[in-house]
């Protein structure tokens, strides 16, 4: 058992096995440093996001490589999983007006609130980084993979425009908040897109995501709403509930 402290809040979002097992984390934290194993992190400003190895030999943990990212706003990243190539994919949230990932440079789209990332990273770089369009505000939560490398991310979104992933539009308009699939090759192509929200347009209801888990071929979503799931991507639209 081991810990990260630091001056503010300090979070653990993800945690997945990586090809030696030992672990892969991702995590943020919002004072003015952390300290994670032997390395001391110092804040860019606001919330900074960071990744980490950790080994356990023997019942003991031992951190290892930890790689941080930030700007002067606030960048938490908030799911990560381990891919068969030996890399990892992790998602989460920004709100700077840009953010440096090593070569990669992304740019806040205007508007409100946060906007979500994608990365796809060995331990030396981030090897790319995708986002989507989108001016309301919208984060990226959760990710899961498929057995040869496929990235399949989940967040929410605030209702109101049209997001767009690459070339790949997708809307859901009703209610306040609702949520969004997509679907990222290795080479970080975009696949196709799909958001889901309320069957009614009352701001009283909202949508949101759960779990999304990859099993072989089969994608599993978890979500939670109090309206009726209306879904709106670019092949169809259906209602459940």
């Amino acid at each position: 058992l081991d810990s990260i402290t630091g001056s503010g809040d300090e979070n653990i979002t993800g945690v997945d096995v990586n090809s030696t097992g030992g672990l892969i984390v991702s995590g943020w934290f919002d004072g003015t440093y952390a300290q994670v194993g032997q390395v001391n992190l110092t804040s860019n400003g606001g919330a900074d996001m960071f990744f980490a190895t950790v080994s356990n030999s023997g019942g003991s943990m031992t951190w290892g490589w930890v790689k941080q990212y930030g700007s002067t706003g606030d960048e938490r990243a908030n799911d990560i999983v381990w891919s068969p190539s030996n890399k990892f994919v992790a998602v989460g949230e920004f709100d700077s007006s840009s953010l440096q990932f090593d070569s990669s440079t992304v740019s806040h789209g205007g508007g409100q609130g946060m906007d979500s990332f994608v990365i796809r990273s060995n331990m030396n770089a981030v090897e790319w980084v995708r986002k989507p369009i989108y001016t309301n505000g919208d984060s990226a939560t959760h990710v899961t993979i498929d057995g040869i490398g496929n990235t399949f991310v989940g967040g929410h979104y605030e209702i109101g425009k049209t997001m767009t992933w690459g070339a790949v539009q997708s809307g859901c308009y009703n209610g306040m908040k609702g949520f969004y699939l997509t679907k990222i090759s290795t080479a970080g192509s975009v696949g196709w897109a799909q958001n889901y929200c309320a069957s009614y347009s009352s701001n009283y209801y909202s949508s949101t995501l759960t779990s999304l888990h990859m099993t072989g071929s089969v994608l599993t979503v978890g979500a939670e709403t109090n309206s009726q799931l209306k879904t709106d991507g670019t092949t169809y639209m259906s209602y459940c509930g």
